[in-house]
């Protein structure tokens, strides 16, 4: 008997097995009669292999160092929020276990998402499973019954061009990174994204042979002028719209641009990737004397009585207020801030006003801090622009004479979503 236990546990492939074997000779008994390491030396059962003394002895977990698994999960969950962007509705939050997030739609599928963290970290060696899991809860695919009406242009019109381009058999993928493989070395480096790579510049996307007469219509979102007749002076005025349009193009034209307006989009891309990483690791290493604020205008809130005629639902007699939103961060503390105004107004001189008194009570409490950092989005009618240059050069530097410097730093067009709009949906709930 003693034998075949022996040879049952050593010829057992399953740790399961190991542990039931293990779990029959633990006990009280051979512990008292200290006869538990001469069945160990018969039997050749490892101390290692003994479970503990309790009912799950068939629950088995694979022991990892809890130090990188930690670190695992952290790089994990930081790579998802970046893939992501923050919904600013009020309704667009999920809670569990007490803990309530804002909701950030992935920009990709999961399992693409797990090709690039595998491509970016070539040194970290996790499972797709193990990588599906640690999601967190907050950051989920894009539902097909909500609208997405935050995207970036860019992305968009190329996500239309690879879609219809791949559908007529002109190019072999309508993924980016699966094209972007096509044209990069082995290991992606910014010379190669940027098409400097001395190895790989010269590699271009391979089309397939169609007859280069053949025309590819696909949809494409375009901005242009439209005359409109305003409804107050009922003269003609010129408005700026933004619509979807049917574009044609020959497949010669198409084999002729693609390939440089493909590079443009990865270099944009690069842009918002080289961004977030960049404004994570300065959030990571202010000193005592830096502030960053990361400010947004939010969508005007429209007030509401608890029970109104039907005359101010549907005309215009309802109220809005504007909602200017954004996030302190210091080396020792970070928390958001929001300020309301009846003004409507969203220009250069109104986002001071609404800065002032936030700037007011952060700095009077902090004598210690030099340098003043603003992010932001940047829509020229808002923050870039040289009104925003003026006030902040000749009135914020003299309101605060304790700056040494005010550094501004803008995101790329069409990513500037973030913890700002989050802010602006948490307040709206409230």
């Amino acid at each position: 008997m003693k034998d075949q236990i022996k040879e049952c546990y050593k010829k057992s492939k399953s740790n399961k097995v190991r542990q039931v074997v293990g779990r029959v000779f633990y006990g009280k008994i051979t512990k008292k009669y200290r006869c538990l390491t001469q069945i160990r030396k018969e039997i050749n059962i490892r101390p290692n292999s003994v479970v503990p003394k309790d009912e799950r002895y068939l629950n088995y977990t694979r022991r990892r160092p809890e130090g990188a698994n930690m670190f695992l999960n952290e790089k994990i969950v930081r790579f998802f929020e970046d893939n992501s962007r923050m919904l600013p509705g009020k309704r667009d939050f999920k809670k569990k276990r007490g803990l309530k997030k804002q909701l950030m739609y992935l920009n990709d599928t999961v399992a693409s998402l797990y090709k690039k963290f595998c491509d970016i970290n070539r040194s970290v060696v996790v499972s797709y499973s193990s990588f599906a899991k640690k999601r967190p809860f907050w950051t989920v695919p894009p539902k097909v019954s909500a609208r997405d009406t935050c995207l970036c242009v860019t992305h968009e019109n190329m996500n239309l061009k690879l879609k219809k381009f791949h559908a007529v058999g002109l190019i072999p993928s309508s993924r980016r990174n699966e094209l972007t493989n096509l044209i990069v070395c082995d290991r992606i480096t910014e010379d190669c994204i940027l098409r400097k790579c001395r190895s790989c510049k010269e590699l271009k996307l391979p089309f397939a042979s169609l007859p280069e007469d053949t025309v590819i219509s696909y949809p494409q979102w375009v901005s242009k002028n439209e005359q409109r007749v305003s409804m107050k002076t009922k003269k003609n005025i010129q408005v700026k719209v933004t619509v979807k349009e049917t574009a044609q193009r020959s497949v010669a034209s198409v084999k002729a641009n693609f390939q440089s307006e493909f590079e443009s989009y990865l270099a944009h891309c690069h842009r918002v990737e080289k961004q977030a990483s960049s404004l994570r690791e300065l959030k990571e290493n202010l000193t005592e004397a830096d502030i960053l604020i990361h400010m947004d205008f939010s969508e005007n809130y429209s007030c509401k009585y608890a029970s109104e005629p039907q005359s101010v639902h549907f005309g215009g007699s309802r109220a809005m207020l504007t909602l200017h939103t954004g996030m302190i961060y210091t080396k020792t503390f970070s928390r958001g801030f929001v300020t309301l105004s009846e003004s409507l107004r969203h220009d250069a001189s109104s986002v001071i006003a609404h800065l002032k008194p936030i700037l007011d009570e952060v700095l009077s409490g902090h004598p210690e801090i030099k340098n003043l950092l603003f992010l932001s989005d940047g829509p020229s009618t808002q923050y870039r622009n040289k009104t925003m240059f003026y006030l902040i050069a000749s009135h914020v530097s003299e309101m605060y004479l304790n700056m040494r410097t005010i550094i501004y730093n803008y995101s790329e067009a069409g990513h500037g979503k973030g913890a700002a709009d989050g802010i602006g949906g948490s307040t709206k709930r409230i």
